[in-house]
């Protein structure tokens, strides 16, 4: 079966990840699989790397420009013309878009699938795009969503279907169980001091991700309270100046976009995200399954993947999450650690890779 999985680029986000991660297991189970990128110089040269390493065809339909250049369309159509795929997976907007109005436009014969990885975008809610939005999720054989909370509110923007399936993201955990922890001085000297405890933030420096919030309560922190983000966007040198305003980028600390996460969540004393919504947040079952406390924002994407209340914050409640962070780095708390390691066993790529294969055969059989 050859299967072509469409994306943006290959930045550094969450869904870009996970697809570094899926589609090499998904080529394990006898599919001829390729992935095709919108835009070559917004893309991660590493995951590029990393995917043709495994097997993976990577094709880029432009090497640069906007996302938003309806010539892509014709564009995709020849690329499509040469390929004779069976199955056309898209992610994100506006790729997914770009899918569903060449099969629309161009009455393509492959089937079509998209995976709804958000639970909130700019579109949804807005009445200018309801009936848009209708055609263009009717496009795709099966709308795959990644958490219950998710298919509630897509099934209320634009009405409810058996052909929208929740199939959990999934990690591969042997591959994280295989991570060494790394030493935080090697990575940079101010890191190293005996008595530092050490918070890591792994996300892209954008909306919803809130950075600036979590620099906002370092500044209630005890002086020897390290934060260490790992990531980049848009939002980076905001942050940088915050922490330059607050006085404590001595103890701020950027790393950039780093290629050994898991090695990082197992070398702090606590993993935190804080934000605004997940869709469903693979930053959190990593963390899970690091063998280090983990603690995130009250929101869905979230609160329905940690296995206690201890791993959760109200966002703005400033004095709360400073003393869970207090109480989560002073006290090792071993009964928490191994409820978050059986609870990212829930979440195993080997379950991912049969939901899409059941839909990816189910669809072809139907077809056929």
């Amino acid at each position: 079966m050859k299967v072509l999985h469409i994306i943006n680029n290959l930045g550094n986000g969450g869904a870009e990840r996970l697809l570094v991660d899926f589609l090499p297991q998904l080529k394990a189970q006898h599919c001829e699989v390729s992935l095709l990128v919108l835009i070559e110089s917004t893309s991660l040269s590493a995951y590029v790397e990393e995917l043709r390493a495994a097997g993976v065809s990577v094709h880029f339909l432009k090497h640069q420009g906007s996302l938003y250049d309806i010539r892509l369309l014709f564009t995709l159509n020849k690329f499509l013309n040469r390929g004779d795929y069976a199955i056309v997976h898209a992610h994100l907007f506006p790729a997914f878009y770009y899918a569903a109005i060449v099969r629309r436009l161009f009455l393509r014969k492959e089937q079509y699938f998209f995976t709804e990885h958000s639970i909130h975008n700019r579109r949804i809610g807005d009445l200018k795009f309801k009936y848009l939005e209708k055609w263009i999720y009717k496009s795709f054989q099966y709308v795959i969503v990644i958490s219950g909370a998710i298919k509630e509110k897509l099934d209320t923007w634009i009405g409810s279907s058996a052909r929208t399936v929740v199939v959990q993201n999934g990690m591969a955990l042997d591959k994280l169980r295989a991570a060494k922890a790394i030493d935080l001085v090697a990575i940079d000297k101010g890191l190293g001091h005996a008595d530092n405890k050490h918070i890591l933030m792994t996300a892209r420096f954008d909306h919803p991700k809130r950075q600036d919030q979590l620099i906002r309560v370092a500044k209630l922190l005890p002086e020897n309270y390290v934060l260490v983000f790992a990531g980049v966007g848009p939002q980076l040198n905001t942050c940088r100046l915050l922490a330059e305003e607050l006085s404590i980028s001595h103890r701020v600390f950027f790393l950039g976009h780093r290629s050994d996460i898991a090695s990082l969540m197992k070398s702090v004393d606590l993993n935190v995200l804080y934000t605004e919504f997940e869709g469903m947040s693979g930053v959190t079952i990593e963390a899970l399954a690091s063998g280090k406390p983990f603690l995130g924002s009250d929101v869905p994407g979230i609160n329905d993947i940690v296995p206690s209340a201890l791993n959760l914050f109200k966002n703005y409640e400033t004095t709360e999450i400073v003393d869970k962070i207090i109480a989560l780095c002073s006290q090792e708390d071993q009964s928490l650690i191994d409820l978050q390691m059986l609870q990212s066993e829930r979440f195993t790529m080997a379950a991912m890779v049969a939901g899409y294969l059941k839909m990816y055969l189910n669809e072809s059989t139907h077809a056929g």
